[in-house]
């Protein structure tokens, strides 16, 4: 009988360390966005990142910060700044986590950031931020926005890996490791780069069949943004 008590003595103590450990992530995250949600206000949101970066005492969510401050750099073209914050950056803690991906703050790195750097023609940023990120490599490499990411650099040097963008339209990406609730936005990012790929080969048939997901990609705040960038043409 003591040893069936003891059993749910420390299983409640497991439950209630969990509880909270996921309460201090849902805090941490919604104040990480509601600075992003400032990036807008360029001012207001510089100030606020930096504040936060240089008093939160955890290493991961720094690095998320950092993330979402090479963002704003990106957008608003502030090339010092960029490589300014780069230099700072270690993203190596964005791994630290067992239990959650970070996958937000990987899918600006890996796809936000270098999509918006290709539309200002700034390879040389790119080439910057690939040669920073490279040391993670062995960790992510099972990953599938860094699959997404990969195809992307080749499409930006006008290789076009249709085959890869749709197998994942197809549901071929169960050897990948990724946020589900994620899926839905990547196979929309695959989805629009494979109609820009078949507007610059004039492959009509095959755009014909993409043409409801990409418009409906299109209506959405990020779905705009992205096909501007990669020049699609509405």
């Amino acid at each position: 009988m003591e040893i069936i008590v003891l059993i749910l003595y420390i299983v409640t103590i497991f439950f209630l360390f969990n509880v909270f450990f996921a309460y201090k992530r849902v805090k941490q995250n919604k104040k990480l966005l509601q600075i992003l949600d400032q990036l807008m206000n360029e001012s207001t949101f510089y100030q606020q990142a930096q504040q936060y970066i240089e008093t939160v005492k955890n290493k991961e969510y720094r690095e998320k910060m950092k993330t979402f401050l090479l963002w704003a750099d990106t957008y608003y073209q502030h090339d010092d700044l960029f490589l300014q914050h780069l230099q700072t950056l270690e993203p190596q803690y964005l791994l630290s986590s067992k239990r959650f991906l970070n996958e937000d703050a990987f899918f600006y790195l890996y796809i936000a950031i270098p999509n918006r750097l290709y539309s200002n023609h700034k390879q040389a940023l790119i080439d910057k931020l690939n040669q920073t990120l490279q040391f993670l490599t062995p960790s992510i490499e099972n990953r599938l926005f860094y699959r997404i990411h990969n195809d992307n650099l080749a499409f930006y040097q006008n290789q076009f890996h249709t085959q890869n963008y749709q197998s994942i339209l197809d549901g071929d990406y169960g050897q990948f490791v990724y946020e589900k609730q994620l899926i839905a936005m990547y196979k929309n990012i695959c989805a629009t780069m494979l109609y820009r790929i078949y507007q610059i080969e004039k492959n009509q048939p095959e755009m014909q069949k993409l043409e409801d997901m990409v418009q409906s990609f299109m209506h959405t705040k990020l779905g705009e943004r992205f096909c501007d960038e990669i020049g699609l043409e509405k």
